[in-house]
């Protein structure tokens, strides 16, 4: 039997080979599926087949030779590019179709995922050497081995490099919206709240984000500004193309060559950082190459640590070798990389798992214990030290490189970092830039603003004397100011400015909803006035009316007058209220609030009804304005919407008030001007509405069902939100994690104050409230387009929060950056939304490039664009008034040829009654009579025209047609009018009766809507004077009809009627009239 002893030669010295094994030697067989792309459609990927099979080739070779394994590679290839569907359909067909004992692969981290869950139920070992993007949910992939890195332990190896330089303290940048950095920069924010590493602190964090040409869209100068403030380690988690973006402006700005800060970024494989100028790639400019060699002075890259030596070089050359050969592929690395390596240890660790079951005696086709032998395994493979770890990855090691070469700008690895054994080794000195040469400290002495150090200098006595007299008089000042402060805060909370009463408004409209008579206001029987209340005010003003309550159904948001402006009156659900301290401080910021984007707080009344006064806006709301299909808007207009909004929310959350709470589209009013205004906003205790706080009793149950069993998947309330608005789409504009989690402060009994942790989930909540109207600006439709039109609202807060569902919104309706930027406003994490900070930033550059797009002058000036946006409506104005004129016309044209039922009634002696009585006696009479009156038309297709006096007119045909039924309406009505008043009874005068006179005429006439200051529907023709004539010449009790009348009723068979006979009518001469004596049915 000869051995070989020397593998390594027989691979990469390929010139000779002599192999001999024991014809005696069993080898055991074995199939492994590998799963993999064959070829990249970009030749940039170097994850593919072309790029690995060599690799695996090789290791095959090892297994047959060095521990008589022969593995079978089953192919499970797929084209061009990543693909989940893909990867699972290959590998459940290789499972059906050999007995695989592992899977190889595949290299994307998505596929990854997909075949994970299927090797795991199938308890088939996964090996990978890529796929790091991994993390959350690690534990479902039990079979899951992989033999490169994983992002946490790239976390943990950043930390470490840290604790090298005792730099505990640092700020980190990070690239937002993005897989790989997104979870990077999430991982190390978890290995913070650890024990482990307690000492360490990430002082501030900073983000930017990219559009899909790789342009960074954040403000970065404002980036670098605000990171260095507060920290001088700086770690990047970003592209090679932004750190140079970013340490150019760092340079421009001094701040590299002070040698007070360090910038640390990631670049996973060595191979392409050692020896290299990363600063100068992609660069053009000579001037700017020069200056960022200079800034990356300052840099040190963390990367993968990739072995040196001979046996590695060997190892490279013969996979290019045989990609050339087997593969048809020539190789463009210098030296092959990492991660190809790892696929060839990947290999070699399964080998020597099945290798060690064989010897065991045990059941190699036991997947779980080949992945348990896997985790328990140590050995040293092409890419280095092989270490798995209990979680099934591998613990990788590092490397550490700086710019040791200044003259050249080459780096170089100057500390590497066995992360199995948590050791460091020093390779080379690293350059520190700066005079002094010296590593930079995390917290400077002085602190960030340099105010933290204190002269230790000697001392004269009168210099202490001098400090003592400073610090006295500096203390009786800060008393002073406080005090002075204190007084003028109780003054202003003594201020009742705010509160107004009622009788110094004027109402725009009157308060009453239907047709009953203003008189009847004061009557007994008002409590029956379809069931709405109204009281006198107690003061003696003349006319004082005031709203005591209105029903659900009636509007809660009225508008009038108060010292002569506009305002808007926004009733609360309360009876009465405490003036507490609270309450006047709110009132108090409400007053001082003033912001050309929010509505202007007038006061608020508080003897009687409850309500806000607040500024009016008269185009309504911004769901109104974009529901109104007449109005062509631009997106010069809808930039101008969002950023008024932008601006409004922006100064919310950076004054007092924090946040708003209750955003929607309906809060956003519109003013004449077609400037967004936001209202709603503060006097939380005022409004008594616990917004945060969920009511058990009003619970909306929602049910999912699997199989046939029915569970209770969900129970929200909304009540907070119903309470306060008839908006049933409010509950949409709520962010998922304020639904589903609660901050510790509501649990507190005062659920009307919440505490600071809460704060910023508020803000993050109104954030993705905007993100919601983004999407109704950029639509014009209903929130939660198209699941709005679909689904009731229950079940879409259901799907929102277990399937985390959003509107759809295609990406050709705007702008992809704004399209951009609203999906990261409605992000899940609340983490990942901007604050309207950066927002306001954003939409500044988006407005910018949406202005050059438009037919626009590319420079005009903002009164400009307003004057073109001006009379580009006033051409939409003039085009829907010629509209509305010709639809009048042909309306007015119908109404002349209807024929319309009148009737007029009166009281006999009604002249008589006046005289004999006190005027509220008159008043109550009135309000009786016409009370009852109007209980009775409420029951026919009747339209009562008016009352003057003792004058009641009712007409029938209009505004609504009825075809002939108008005569019959009007007769039966008739009849039962004259029933109740022979019943009725007078109340201060108990024993007369009341007598009445109806008349009724059928005819055409016109109706119509008159007068500007107080509007009324009117009728005008012959048929209302000869219906008055009919009611004046008729008698008590009696019902006096026309000839044309008679005619109408005569069709339905069913009313008696006898003549009265031909008689004399003022104005009209001899007319044939009759008596309505009943009906008989």
């Amino acid at each position: 039997m000869c051995k070989v002893n020397a593998f390594r030669t027989l691979l990469f010295n390929s010139l000779l080979v002599y192999f001999c094994f024991s014809l005696v030697d069993t080898i055991n067989e074995f199939n492994v599926g590998i799963l993999m792309v064959r070829r990249y459609i970009f030749d940039a990927v170097r994850f593919d087949l072309v790029h690995i099979g060599p690799a695996l080739d090789i290791a095959r070779e090892t297994c047959l030779y060095e521990m008589k394994i022969k593995l079978n590679f089953v192919k499970g290839y797929y084209e061009q590019t990543c693909n989940k569907t893909q990867a699972l359909g290959k590998a459940s067909d290789l499972l059906k179709a050999e007995r695989i004992i592992a899977f190889i692969g595949p290299a994307c981290s998505d596929d990854l995922k997909v075949v994970g869950h299927l090797a795991t139920y199938n308890d088939v070992p996964l090996l990978t050497g890529l796929g790091d993007i991994i993390v959350n949910e690690r534990s479902d992939y039990s079979s899951l081995i992989r033999v490169s890195y994983d992002i946490k332990d790239e976390a943990r190896a950043i930390l470490a490099f840290l604790s090298r330089f005792d730099w505990y303290n640092f700020g980190l940048i990070y690239r937002y919206e993005d897989v790989y950095y997104d979870s990077f920069a999430s991982q190390i924010f978890k290995l913070l709240l650890m024990d482990e590493y307690k000492n360490f602190q990430c002082l501030c964090k900073q983000t930017y984000s990219r559009s899909l040409n790789k342009t960074i869209l954040t403000n970065v100068e404002s980036v670098i500004d605000s990171i260095t403030k507060c920290s001088r380690i700086i770690v990047i988690l970003g592209g090679d193309k932004d750190v140079r973006q970013m340490l150019l402006i760092a340079h421009r700005k001094g701040i590299t060559s002070t040698g007070d800060y360090a910038f640390i970024y990631t670049e996973l494989i060595e191979n392409e950082a050692k020896g290299a100028t990363p600063w100068e790639t992609g660069i053009q400019n000579e001037n700017v190459k020069a200056e960022l060699k200079v800034a990356y002075q300052s840099v040190l890259i963390v990367s993968l640590n990739q072995p040196v030596g001979d046996l590695y070089k060997n190892f490279s050359e013969e996979v290019k070798r045989r990609a050339l050969r087997d593969y048809n592929y020539k190789y463009n690395e210098k030296i092959v990389n990492y991660f190809t390596a790892s696929f060839h240890d990947s290999v070699l660790l399964l080998c020597r798992a099945i290798n060690h079951s064989l010897e065991s005696d045990e059941d190699v086709w036991n997947g779980r214990m080949l992945v348990n032998k896997m985790k328990k395994d140590t050995f040293e493979g092409i890419s280095g030290t092989i270490t798995i770890g209990k979680d099934g990855d591998r613990v990788a090691d590092y490397a550490l490189l700086d710019q040791v070469d200044t003259k050249n700008g080459f780096f170089e690895v100057v500390v590497r970092y066995s992360g199995a054994t948590k050791t460091f080794t020093e390779v080379k000195s690293i350059h520190w830039p700066g005079k002094r040469g010296k590593k930079p400290v995390d917290v400077p002495p002085c602190g960030f603003d340099g105010q933290a150090c204190v002269l230790t200098n000697d001392v004269s006595f009168w210099d202490i004397l001098t400090v003592v007299l400073l610090a006295l008089i500096a203390l009786i000042l800060v008393s002073s100011i406080f005090i002075y402060r204190k007084v003028k805060l109780e003054s202003a909370l003594a201020n009742m400015a705010w509160k107004v009463k009622w009788h110094e408004i004027t109402l725009q409209h009157p308060c009453r909803l239907s047709s009953i008579s203003r008189l009847s206001l004061n009557s007994k029987l008002s409590a029956k006035m379809e069931n709405e209340w109204v009281s006198w005010s107690p003061s003696d003003i003349e006319n004082n009316l005031y709203i005591d309550w209105l029903p659900e159904t009636s509007p809660k948001i009225l508008s009038g007058f108060y010292k002569g402006n506009p305002i808007a009156i926004k009733r609360l659900p309360r009876k009465q209220i405490e003036l507490t301290r609270t309450l006047l401080l709110e009132l108090k910021l409400m007053r001082e609030t003033s912001h050309e984007n929010l509505t202007r707080f007038v006061g608020a009344c508080i003897d009687g009804p409850i309500a806000i006064i607040e500024e009016y806006c008269p185009k309504g709301s911004l769901r109104d304005v974009l529901a109104n299909s007449s109005l062509n808007l631009d997106w010069i207009f809808r930039y101008s919407l969002i950023s008024d909004i932008v601006s409004g929310l922006h100064f919310l959350h950076y004054s007092d008030h924090i946040f708003h709470g209750r955003l929607k589209s309906t809060n956003c009013l519109v003013d004449s001007r077609f400037c967004v205004k936001i209202s709603d906003f503060g006097l939380r205790e005022l409004r008594g509405i616990n917004i945060f706080h969920r009511n058990v009793a009003s619970d909306i149950e929602m049910t999912a069902a699997t199989s046939s069993t029915s569970i209770t998947a969900l129970s929200i309330d909304f009540s907070g939100f119903q309470r306060e608005s008839d908006d049933v789409y409010a509950p949409l504009y709520v962010s998922p994690d304020l639904i589903s989690v609660r901050c510790k402060c509501l649990k507190s009994k005062n659920k009307t104050k919440i505490c600071s942790e809460c704060y910023d989930r508020f803000q993050k909540g109104d954030v993705y409230s905007f993100a919601i109207i983004l999407q109704e600006i950029i639509t014009r439709k209903e929130p939660f387009y198209p699941y709005s039109a679909e689904l009731n609202i229950p079940d879409i807060v259901s799907k929102i929060l277990s399937e985390d569902i959003r509107p759809i919104v295609s990406k050709d309706k705007c702008s992809i950056d704004l399209h951009c930027l609203m999906t990261r406003c409605w992000a899940r994490d609340a983490d990942y939304r901007p604050d309207f900070g950066a927002i306001k930033r954003d939409m500044r550059t988006l407005a910018k490039s949406a202005s050059v797009k438009e037919d626009l002058i590319a420079n005009a000036t903002l009164t400009e664009k307003l004057l073109q946006r001006m009379e580009h409506y006033a051409n939409d104005l003039e085009s829907i008034v010629e509209q509305r004129t010709k639809e009048l016309n042909e309306e007015k044209k119908k109404s002349e040829e209807l024929l319309y039922q009148i009737l007029p009634s009166d009281i006999v002696g009604f002249t008589t009654i006046c005289s004999e009585s006190t005027p509220m006696q008159v008043v109550d009479l009135l309000n009786d009579l016409y009370t009852c009156f109007d209980s009775i038309i409420s029951d026919f297709d009747v339209y009562k025209v008016e009352t003057i006096g003792d004058a009641y007119m009712v007409v029938s045909g209009v505004p609504e047609r009825n075809g002939n039924e108008h005569v019959r309406q009007i007769a039966r009505m008739a009849l039962r009018i004259r029933e109740c008043v022979e019943k009725f009874e007078i109340r201060h005068r108990e024993n007369e009766k009341l007598m009445i006179r109806i008349g009724i005429h059928t005819g055409p006439c016109c109706a119509g809507v008159v007068g500007h200051k107080r509007p009324r529907y009117c009728l005008f023709g012959d048929t209302v004077n000869t219906a008055s004539r009919m009611e004046s010449t008729g008698e008590a009790l009696k019902i006096h009809i026309s000839e044309s009348s008679k005619r109408c009723l005569d069709v339905f068979g069913t009313f008696q009627l006898t003549q009265r006979g031909i008689i004399n009518i003022k104005g009209k001469g001899l007319m044939n009239t009759y008596w309505l004596i009943n009906e008989i049915l």
